[in-house]
């Protein structure tokens, strides 16, 4: 599967995430901020092998796999993702980043 194609996969799946978690958005207890941005973890698709190792890492179950076509993938619900950053530990591929978390995204 080519780099773009995966990417809009993902982006697609990672929507759907989202709209399911946005529905339910009084129920979810958001990491407080009081200085600066709350920062999350981002699976990159591309580099992502779907081991599934960074599930297993997870303490907040923030993170799941779902198949993109003949591929697995690894996708982090942003409303769940406390930012701790286990599941970076475990990554052998280098395929999850910190970033900041926007209500938009």
């Amino acid at each position: 599967m080519n780099r773009m194609k995966k990417r809009a996969l993902l982006y697609l799946a990672l929507s759907a995430v989202i709209i399911i978690a946005a529905g339910c958005i009084d129920t979810v207890k958001k990491n407080p901020v009081s200085m600066g941005a709350r920062m999350v973890c981002r699976v990159d698709a591309v580099n992502c092998n779907g081991c599934g190792l960074c599930v297993k890492a997870c303490p907040n179950n923030a993170i799941i796999e779902t198949q993109l076509e003949n591929e697995w993938v690894c996708i982090i619900d942003p409303y769940k993702c406390n930012g701790c950053g286990e599941c970076i530990n475990e990554c052998e591929d280098d395929a999850i980043k910190k970033v900041e978390f926007k209500e938009d995204d």
